[in-house]
């Protein structure tokens, strides 16, 4: 933790004193937000929590907002998402961040990866159009696409993606099915596009400069925090 790794919490559902007291040694709580009843948690739990869980993960981005703690929220686009369901969820999204302000970036991605543990063509049109809906929406968020989630990452790149979020090592973790992305592979895609495959630091520049982090970050981004300008 202290040589500079930045800690990010992805659970089920906290409770707004256990949300707060986890806050103090995490960068992030992550919040994805499913745009329809995902099959995946039928299967995984039951019906009656497949239908909680959409309310439950917003009830948790609004207790986030109110205690001023920084979120990477995402949308979950399901197969029987229809785009006025998707359209409602990013609404949703969006009023959060006008009220509250705190969502540092939002991750775009499939419900497919968890059932099938593949993208598909279809997914990747979902995906893409809610993108599109987020962009008109004036909202100044980061979006990221990760290329695990996606069938044809240029399709992203094209629509103004520049951001890819995590890509895990070890996909097949959580996702069984899933497999490793060929880094070269992808470094030769961006290239072709006229891009470079960089990392960059989990948190933004401006978050970092407000101090918008936990005391316990501060001995890790205090040193950056003066060195930008």
């Amino acid at each position: 933790f202290l040589e500079g790794l930045t800690p990010i919490f992805e659970g089920g559902f906290l409770s707004p004193s256990e949300l707060k007291r986890i806050s103090e040694i995490l960068a992030f709580v992550k919040v994805l937000i499913p745009s329809s009843n995902l099959k995946y948690y039928e299967m995984k739990y039951d019906k009656e929590y497949a239908k909680k869980y959409y309310e439950i993960r917003l009830k948790m981005l609004e207790w986030t907002g109110k205690l001023k703690i920084p979120v990477i929220s995402g949308i979950v686009i399901g197969a029987d998402s229809t785009e006025n369901n998707t359209k409602q969820t990013i609404d949703k999204v969006c009023d959060f961040q006008q009220k509250y302000g705190n969502i540092h970036s939002i991750s775009i991605q499939s419900e497919s990866l968890l059932t099938t543990g593949k993208p598909t063509k279809k997914s990747d049109t979902l995906m893409l159009k809610a993108i599109e809906y987020i962009q008109k929406s004036g909202i100044d968020f980061t979006l990221s696409a990760p290329p695990i989630h996606t069938l044809n990452i240029e399709d992203f790149i094209d629509i103004g993606i520049r951001d890819f979020g995590s890509i895990p090592i070890n996909p097949d973790v959580l996702f069984p099915k899933t497999s490793i992305i060929d880094f070269s592979e992808l470094e030769s895609v961006v290239e072709k596009k006229g891009f470079k495959l960089h990392q960059r630091l989990p948190i933004k520049y401006d978050y970092i400069k407000e101090g918008l982090y936990s005391k316990k970050l501060g001995q890790v981004f205090d040193s950056y925090k003066y060195k930008i300008k």
